[in-house]
């Protein structure tokens, strides 16, 4: 006799050898942020694209991973073309003279990482006008009341 435990004999490395995968949104979204992180964004800026990129998605019927993707790309590369899907315009130029000036400086002068940032806070700024009305919360708890099948 005895209990089911004793009879089969359980390895727990056996357990874990064989762990899946990680689901490909989670590593497109590690992926999306370890490209902000890369390019010197703080974490409040990588939290603001990842509300931005959610309250996006939402509003537009789109991924969420897809949209993360497209807001840290093209912020950190300065590609304003990967956020026009997402109906965020902003430009780089218009952008940098706003930061340099809040900075006392010239455009002209600004480094890389300065023109980044003036362009990842004026697209956070942006989507945050745009989308900031949308209610993550309900459809958050809508979808998980509501599983898809």
């Amino acid at each position: 006799g005895g209990s089911a435990s004793e009879d089969v004999p359980v390895n727990l490395d056996d357990l874990y050898s064989e762990t899946p995968p990680p689901p490909k949104a989670v590593v497109e979204t590690s992926k999306a942020a370890n490209i902000a992180l890369s390019a010197g964004f703080n974490q409040g800026q990588l939290e603001a694209l990842t509300e931005v990129s959610l309250k996006a998605s939402r509003a537009l019927g789109r991924n969420f991973t897809d949209a993360l993707t497209r807001l840290t790309r093209g912020t950190a590369k300065l590609e304003p073309e990967l956020l026009d899907e997402l109906g965020i315009f902003t430009r780089i130029e218009p952008a940098v003279e706003k930061y340099a000036a809040s900075l006392s400086k010239s455009a002209a002068s600004l480094t890389s990482f300065e023109r980044r940032q003036a362009f990842v806070n004026e697209a956070i700024d942006e989507g945050q006008r745009k989308f900031g009305a949308i209610n993550t919360v309900i459809l958050l708890i809508s979808s998980a009341k509501f599983p898809q099948i």
